[in-house]
This record gives structure tokens, sequence and C-alpha cells, in this order.
């Protein structure tokens, strides 16, 4: 078979080879490399989720209000029908009565076997509480 001058002894069938599995083993890398990303956006969200949680459950002991410095009594403007709801604020971990700016890292987020959806950097976590529980979903938020 001939040889090609420039590529010292390999042959074009060789050549041509070596170039497609290159480019296999790149696009597997780069796969793997996504695959890694969209994982740690997926957990960043589902940390953020535990912290608004364990936030509410810290804010709510004496009280049923989830919202920081809310003692749920006559002056709480927290109350709705669906119970006391408060938003949390991810960069400071706080939960506040009116929703800040979005901060969820994935576009689609599952939380207790409920698919939310939403641009990233749009959704927040909205935070209800009743006498029997606390629940956490993905609402819009505040716009920047």
């Amino acid at each position: 078979m001939n040889k090609l001058r420039s590529c010292k002894g390999f042959s074009r069938i060789e050549l041509i080879c070596i170039v497609g599995i290159s480019a296999v083993l790149l696009f597997f890398a780069y796969s793997a490399l996504n695959w890694y990303h969209i994982s740690q956006r997926k957990a960043e969200d589902k940390i953020i989720a535990n912290t608004a949680l364990h936030t509410a459950e810290m804010n709510t002991v004496g009280s049923l209000c989830p919202v920081n410095s809310c003692d749920g009594q006559t002056s709480c403007t927290h109350k709705t029908e669906e119970g006391y709801v408060g938003y949390f604020d991810h960069p400071t971990n706080v939960i506040y009565g009116e929703r800040k700016k979005g901060y969820n890292q994935c576009r689609e987020i599952t939380l207790s076997g409920k698919t939310y959806t939403g641009e990233v950097g749009t959704l927040v976590l909205k935070v209800v509480c009743t006498d029997s529980d606390i629940r956490l979903s993905w609402v819009k938020g505040r716009r920047k």
C-alpha cells in the first residue's frame, strides 16, 4: 500500500483510523465532562432545597411562620389560605416574606416527586408551613 510521505510511514487507512479514534475519544471526554457538570448543578439545587427545609424547621420552632424575625402572631402578614408562606434566598440562606431573584442551577428540577421547569437563575424556593408540615416548591423569582 502507498505510504504518505508527510506521515513518516503511516498509510492512508492508518491515518484515517487514528483521526477517527481521536475524534471518538474527544467526544466521549466531552460527554463525560458535560454529564459531570450537569450532575453538579442538580446536586447544588438539592443542597439548596435541603438547606431551605432545615432553615424553615429552625424558624418554626415556637412559631408557625417560617420567615426570619416573624413570630407568626397577629402582626404576621405571611399567612395565606395555604399556610404561612415565605421565600428562601440562597445567597443569604434566609427566608423572606417576598420573593428574591432566582438562583436555580438547572432548567428542570425534581423536588418531592414533582418536576419544576424554568430557565437557570429564575426560580426560588417557596416555603409553606402549616400545623402539620413544611412544603417546598420552586416558583418564579423576582426579576433582576
